[in-house]
């Protein structure tokens, strides 16, 4: 599984994997999972998003031998800044729950996450009024154009010609997810930093087999030859999940 969000082949008849990388380190420490379009690197807890995504992270407090440590008492959060020599938070102060197994929640909104693209640094404190302790102080990326496996999951199209793009979704278990409580959408722009949309959002299918289908017609990919970037979300209420961030090019065929 790749290391960064939620990105695995797919084409016209690929599969989209969503799932949670688990990372473990010590002695005072936290194993992270995550929930959403993010994961984290296994070497040093980088973690890896799309802007304004919704995601949750799941961190359990051990001690050196493994054991979970009782929070009840403490208090927990998560806080992004630019760098370590910044004051300024970007992200939080995030509260996490505090609870005797030793596991903290740490819920960031769509809100918390609408953020410019880059690098940040990140770390989970817990203290009381005697102790405080840093769990984990880490990098924290904002993917625009820069995602590391961008062209892995690249759709190429001849100017005019309609096609239909069919995505299987899986939790890390390859169950597929019932889609019938999302919207599913596809977006393309000329950049990611560009908030205009090239290819206006066009609706997928949202079907309880997790397969999706998303038609784009001719008039849609009748755009100028060259290459544009495109992502395919799932919504619901207050939640936003980016499936797949990839390249989109648009090729010049005879007759155009």
């Amino acid at each position: 599984m790749a290391l960064y969000p939620n990105t695995l082949a797919m084409c016209t008849d690929g599969l989209l994997t969503s799932g949670n990388v688990i990372v473990a380190c010590y002695p005072i420490s936290g194993n992270i999972s995550t929930s959403g379009s993010i994961a984290t690197s296994a070497t040093d807890n980088i973690i890896y998003l799309y802007r304004k995504d919704s995601f949750q992270i799941t961190c359990t407090i051990t001690d050196a031998d493994g054991t979970a440590i009782d929070l009840t008492g403490y208090t927990l959060y998560l806080t992004v800044k630019k760098d370590g020599r910044d004051n300024t938070t970007e992200i939080g102060p995030i509260q996490g729950s505090a609870p005797p197994t030793g596991i903290s929640v740490f819920d960031l909104s769509i809100t918390d996450t609408d953020i410019d693209f880059g690098e940040y640094v990140y770390d989970v404190q817990y203290s009381n009024m005697s102790e405080k302790h840093t769990v984990i102080k880490s990098k924290l990326h904002i993917l625009g154009n820069d995602n590391p496996d961008i062209g892995e999951n690249k759709i190429t199209i001849y100017k005019g010609d309609s096609k239909s793009i069919e995505a299987t979704l899986t939790d890390q278990d390859g169950a597929v997810i019932d889609l019938t409580t999302y919207a599913v959408t596809f977006r393309a722009k000329e950049d990611m930093s560009n908030t205009a949309n090239i290819i206006a959002e066009i609706s997928g299918t949202n079907p309880a087999t997790g397969i999706t289908v998303i038609d784009l017609s001719s008039i849609h990919t009748n755009i100028e030859s060259k290459i544009y970037y495109y992502d395919i979300i799932i919504t619901k209420t207050d939640v936003q999940n980016t499936i797949i961030r990839d390249i989109l090019e648009i090729k010049e065929d005879v007759t155009n």
